[in-house]
Formats: C-alpha cells, structure tokens, sequence
C-alpha cells in the first residue's frame, strides 16, 4: 500500500476542514487545523480517513469557539451523524482550557480510575489564541508567538470506551471538571505555597525552637530543597495550636487554604490531639520539627498516588509550639533516585542510623548496611523514625545473604495503612506466591485495599514491599511473628519440604545426603500428586532398590482407595503384565501412574502406582499376604490364574494357598 507523505496527509485534511466552512472564516480555520494536527504523528493520522480527522477538528473548533479566560470546558458525548455530522466507535471527551502543567495526565488519571480504555489523544498546547469582547475566536496566533493580549489554551481530544449511559456520561463530566479544577487551584497557587515554605524556613532562623541544633539545621536545608523543585506543590493550609492539656487542638486557620486545600467545606476545622493515634500525638509533641506521613487519598493530580503530607511545626517568638503548616503534594523522581546522602533530612538519619550500628562506613560491613539504607523504600525513609529503620535496617544486614523469608512491618503513625517488607529467595518469587502473601497480610491486618512493588536487586533474596490500607478508626493487633511463619508455610516449596522432612526423619548427616541424591529426580507430574510425605516413604523403598533386589512393593489405603506401589530396577513394570495378576485377585484398577527416577548415583528406578477398587464387599485385607502372593507370582513361583481371589476372599498367605491347591 501507498503511503502518502505527512505534508500530503495534513494538506488532504485541511481540504476536508475547509469545505465545510465560510470563505471568511477559512483562514482561521486553516492555522487552527495546522496547529492542531503539528504533534499528531504520521502513524496516528495513517490510521483514520482524512474525513474523519477532519470532523474531529471541526467538532473541536466549534466547541471553543466561545471560552472565557480561566474556563475549563468538558464536553462527553457520543457524535452522531444526525446531531453532530459524524460518529465514532468510541465515547468523545473534548477539553478546552488555559494552558497549563499536569493537564493531559491528571485527565487520564481519572479516565483510567473509572476503569475506561484510552484509544485516541490529541493534545495541543500553547495554542495563542485571540478574543474579542464576547469571548470569541478572531485570531488563532503562529506558534512561539510572544504577545500579552491573548490567551494561551490548550485543547484536548480523547477517545475512550463507548459508553451510552447518560447518567455515567454526566458523571464522568462531572468528575473530569472537579479534576481539572483542582489542577488549576495547584498551578495558580504554586508560587504562593512555595511562598509559606520560604516563611517557614524564616520562621525556624528568626524562632529557633530549643530543639537539637543540627535537627533544626537539616530541617530548613529540607524545605529549601523541597522548594528547589524537588517536591510538586499541590496544596497548604495552616493549622493554631488551641485549648490546653488533654483539650488541645489543630484549628483551620481562615482562608489560609491553597492550591488543592482551598476547598474547606469537606474538612475538619479541628483536629482534637485526643482523636490522634498514640503514635501521632507523640510525634506531634515530639522535639521534631517535621512531620511526614502519607495521605489517605489519592492525588487527583498529576500522578496516581497517595498524596505525601508534610507538616511544618509552627514556632512563636518564645519558640513556643503554636501550630503547623500542612504540605500536601508529590515528592518528585530526584526524591526517589538522588542518593540518601544527598537528600537533607535523609542524609541525618542515615548518618545516626550508621553511627549507631557502630559499623565503620568504609568497611564491608558498614557498606552493606549503607546500600540497605540506599536501597530501603524512600517513603518509609522518610517517615520512620531512627529507632525503628535502625531495627529494620539491622535485622536486614543480619540476614546475610541466607536464603531465609523474613518481614518486616511499619505502622502508619496516622493508622492508615501498614507497611510491609517481605524478603524471600528469588528464586521463590512467582506472581502466584506474590498474590498469596498479600493475601495472608490483608487478612492479618484487616486491610482494605492493598499495592505492591517488587525489588531486585544484587542480593540472592527479592523483596516485595505492600502498603496494606487500614481503616484508621479500627485497632489494629497482629503478631508479626506469626504472619512471618504463615508466608513461610505459604512459601515453602516441595522441596523445602523435602529436605525438612528427611532431615527429621534420618537425621541432619544422612538426611542432607538424601536431599542431594533426589533434591532433582522426582519429575513434576509425581511433585503435583504426592504430598512429600508420600515422597519420603517412596525414598525408603527407592533406596533398597538395586541390581540384587529389583523389585519392592508398598500397599496402603488412602482416601478409601487402595494404593499398589511398585518399585522396579531400570525398566518400568509393563502394564501387561499387571493388570493380569490384580483382577485374578479380584482387584479393580482405576487409575495407573508410572514414574522414572534417576538418583544422582546413575540408579534408574521406576515407581508404578495403582490406584484399585475390590470387586466384593467382603475382603480381608492382609498387607503381607498380599504383597507376597503378588511377588510369587510375578517371578513365576506360582501360577496366575482365577483361584487367587482367595488370597483376598480368604485372606490366605502364599503358603497356605499353596497347600489348599
């Protein structure tokens, strides 16, 4: 198939764009049909009918027409040829709007938590555009025009899953709007947050608390490193220290809400220190200028995330604790990739944290430790104490290398979610066992909703890091001790099992020998139907097995069924062969399962099960008796013929049975 150049392409559809327009207006129409088409790539526009294309920036150029500056218009709909002069496969969202950051992925976001497939975007952005009086389109600028008397908009096309529910349809609007709205309350407010964290910062140099003097020092080198572009500024809202002993509270401070905390018809005007988790009273009331903590709500903007909170102590001339000054944003990328050591606030931790390990920083054992803490997941970086990520951190060095399953919780201060670090074998790891693990820990920990992030790095062990999300209003008890040896029983292989049960049954010195000799022979259709017990008693006979004694036997019942085990040197029991003697004996086989065993040795033996009924009601069981007749029988001794049902209906031995006939 011919392609057609991008020039052609973009020309064939501003044909298409033109013919449906007055001669007067068909410049205008021209330049906003080549900006709007400039970051579509030759792919996207390949895939659909210049016509098509066309219709869509017609439909779009008749929804700006009319926008005030500072409007957010969302139109959804479903175009038909009779309303709007075309169609599509898909539901249509159209988005007009001052040009701004986060406007193209804060929209997706909300698209993508309703469960809804993109299929198509178009954005433009920078787009000068200028009005008149009424609000209408007279001019559509060259791009990178620099003039003051304009507007700059940014339009957005969206195809998604087709959706004819006019009540969804209205609610999607609606959502796609209280989005938006929030992405531009954070965008105008910008530079006005930034502006309390550089109060802050003043306030902390012109009213030292009587705190430690380098917890103070790293306090302020954080918030000017926030404020340098390494946190995005969603939102602030200052908060007085009212009432006295156990009556204290946080009051909202009037009107100091901005950004996404501008809105303060959903949240509380006091925070009683009484309704505070134990945890979070202490840290209130704690020689720590800084608090830091997660949400529990999703950031509307920019990224799917829990929102990061940051609370600023607010000090008075005396520094005196008055209040605090709530941060709601985004730590950025460089929070997560910088090192620990560049990080102010991190930085102070981690130096305390190896200075109470005594390890040295330049040893072996002090780097390992450094690359735990560089490696730990910055969040609970951030907002552990140094108590606790000093525990954590040293019960992770003291693992060393063993391929040993541990875990390690982290309560929220705030009760609203645990984290979770799960280390294992890598070799361990399956999607499977991931999902089974976070299975046990919501159950243990009452969790509502659960996430996870799987890491590997140099170590032989992964590790899975779940925030399990708790109600904050319930009271959480678990014993971590107990939901560590759940996920090692849920992670403990057949093998794991193998060597544990060999090693209780023989003893550690023959046991180990054992494991090596079939750690690798029982093949995995034999590992999916026999449980490691069945293992261990077929070890026993596997290991009588030889050239001098070619042939062993086991019977049992299990699960009302009898179970014909046998055990042969090199060549498997051919089922010919079988199959004669059992139903002279008047047995019914079921089901029949060979196994070739190869030991690490070179010895080959094959384990053929069967899985029989007796054909009378009235049998007498004899293991011994059994088992010998079948052996007479298989070497010849004796003959294999209609009279051995008496072996069962008699329960005759060999000998005896000899005798009677």
């Amino acid at each position: 198939m011919n392609k057609k150049p991008r020039k052609q392409l973009i020309s064939s559809i501003a044909t298409a764009v033109s013919k449906q327009q007055p001669k007067n207006k068909k410049s205008l129409l021209l330049a906003f049909t080549q900006q709007y088409l400039s970051l579509l790539s030759y792919e996207d526009l390949l895939e659909r009918p210049a016509l098509t294309v066309a219709q869509i920036i017609l439909s779009h150029w008749q929804f700006i027409q009319r926008r005030k500056s500072g409007e957010s218009k969302v139109h959804v709909f479903n175009p038909t040829y009779e309303k709007h002069g075309w169609q599509s496969s898909h539901t249509i969202i159209q988005i007009s709007h001052d040009d701004m950051m986060f406007l193209v992925d804060s929209t997706c976001m909300e698209i993508n938590r309703q469960g809804l497939g993109i299929h198509f975007l178009i954005h433009v952005g920078g787009m000068k555009v200028r009005r008149d009086q009424h609000h209408n389109i007279t001019e559509i600028l060259p791009q990178g025009s620099q003039v003051e008397d304009c507007t700059t908009e940014a339009l957005i096309h969206i195809e998604i899953d087709k959706h004819t529910d006019t009540q969804f349809l209205e609610e999607l609007r609606d959502n796609l709007e209280r989005v938006l709205a929030d992405v531009k309350d954070s965008v105008d407010d910008w530079q006005a947050v930034r502006q309390k964290v550089i109060n802050s910062i003043k306030n902390l140099e012109e009213n030292p608390p009587e705190l430690d003097i380098a917890e103070i020092k790293e306090s302020r080198d954080f918030l000017h490193w926030l404020a340098d572009d390494n946190f995005t500024l969603l939102g602030c809202r200052d908060y007085d220290l009212v009432g006295e002993k156990e009556n204290k509270a946080l009051k909202m401070v009037a009107n100091s809400g901005l950004g996404v905390l501008r809105d303060t018809n959903t949240s509380l005007k006091y925070r009683n220190f009484s309704d505070m988790t134990p945890e979070a009273l202490s840290l209130m009331l704690s020689p720590q200028v800084l608090i830091i903590a997660k949400t529990n709500t999703l950031s509307s903007v920019h990224r799917p995330v829990y929102s990061d909170y940051i609370g600023i102590k607010r000090f008075d001339k005396n520094g005196k604790l008055i209040g605090e000054r709530r941060l709601i944003g985004l730590f950025t990328a460089a929070a997560y990739n910088s090192s620990v050591k560049a990080i102010p606030y991190l930085r102070l931790k981690v130096a305390r944290i190896m200075n109470h390990s005594g390890l040295p920083e330049n040893s072996h054992a002090g780097k390992a430790l450094l690359n735990i803490l560089e490696t730990f997941p910055r969040d609970d970086l951030f907002q552990g104490t140094v108590e606790e990520l000093q525990q954590t951190a040293m019960r992770i060095f003291n693992i060393q290398e063993r391929n040993l399953i541990r875990l390690f919780l982290r309560k929220d201060i705030y009760g609203r979610y645990v984290s979770c670090l799960t280390y294992l074998p890598k070799q361990r790891f399956t999607n499977k066992l991931r999902k089974t693990i976070q299975a046990i820990l919501e159950r243990s920990l009452t969790g509502k909703k659960a996430e996870y992030n799987a890491y590997f790095g140099d170590s032989v062990l992964a590790r899975i890091h779940y925030i399990i999300r708790t109600n904050p209003q319930d009271q959480i008890a678990y014993d971590a001790k107990k939901i560590e040896q759940e996920i090692i029983a849920a992670s403990s292989s057949w093998h794991d099992q193998l060597r544990k049960m060999l090693l209780d049954y023989y003893g550690e010195e023959q046991g180990i020998a054992l494991f090596h000799r079939y750690f690798d022979t029982f093949p995995a259709g034999y590992r999916e139907r026999n449980k490691v017990n069945i293992a261990i008693a077929d070890i026993e006979h596997l290991e009588q097995v030889s050239a001098v004694v070619p042939l062993k036997l086991n019977l049992y019942m299990a699960r009302k069924q009898l179970i014909f085990k046998i055990y042969c040197y090199k060549e498997t029991a051919p089922l010919s062969d079988v199959m004669p003697i059992f139903e002279n004996m008047g047995l019914r086989v079921l089901r029949e399962h060979a196994d070739e065993i190869k030991t690490d040795n070179k010895k080959v033996i094959w384990i053929n099960d069967f899985y029989m009924q007796y054909t009378k009601s009235n049998i007498k069981m004899s293991k011994a008796n059994l088992q010998q007749a079948f052996m007479k029988i298989w070497y010849g001794e004796v003959e294999n013929d209609g009279f051995n049902k008496l072996i069962l209906l008699a329960s005759l031995n060999w000998r005896a049975w000899l005798i009677a006939f």
